[in-house]
């Protein structure tokens, strides 16, 4: 059994009312209207800038330990992770580096674990600062790493990432933070 923490506040709002998803659907209506359509990138910003989230879509997370608890879960399944990708895309946003790629056969995807169903592999991204000191989106009671990596999936019986950023159960995403380390190799 794999474990999870869950950090959610029992007063918090985890899932939003109908209203809310209107005023998201109409923002990505004046974003597409202003920029002459927009990519999901450029709708996943628009989602986590809004200062209305109250529990939508939620980011950045502090995970805040004291109040985590363990959950005893199905070990996360990872398949065809070992099938190298037949064509890859590396795009620098000017924001983060974006990595995608497409498969010959079937795209590797994750199942299991807090998941129903299958999810198939997206892109992966970087989240960085100016320095080593913070740049990571997350953060862990308060404490903000240096770098943090988002694998992001999507569930694949939405066929699309576009399809799926549309449903509750749609999108999930493996998150990494990293330390810099500053040790001082003597044998190299």
């Amino acid at each position: 059994m794999s474990k999870i923490i869950d950090s959610t506040d029992e007063s918090e709002t985890i899932v939003s009312d109908g209203e809310k998803e209107l005023e998201i659907e109409e923002i990505f209506k004046k974003v597409e209207t202003e920029n002459g359509g927009s990519s999901v990138y450029k709708k996943l910003m628009w989602i986590r800038d809004l200062p209305m989230n109250e529990g939508c879509f939620e980011s950045p997370i502090d995970i805040n330990l004291k109040n985590a608890k363990e959950m005893d879960l199905p070990p996360l399944i990872w398949m065809n992770f070992e099938t190298p990708p037949k064509k890859t895309k590396i795009t620098n946003t000017g924001h983060t580096i974006i990595f995608s790629a497409k498969w010959k056969e079937e795209r590797p995807y994750i199942a299991n674990g807090p998941l129903i169903g299958k999810y198939v592999f997206s892109n992966f991204h970087f989240h960085w600062g100016a320095d080593a000191m913070e740049g990571s989106e997350h953060s862990v009671d308060g404490y903000k790493y240096p770098a943090e990596l988002h694998v992001l999936f999507f569930r694949s019986s939405y066929l699309t990432q576009e399809a799926a950023l549309k449903e509750q159960d749609g999108c999930a995403a493996l998150v990494y933070l990293f330390n810099v380390s500053y040790l001082r190799y003597i044998y190299f």
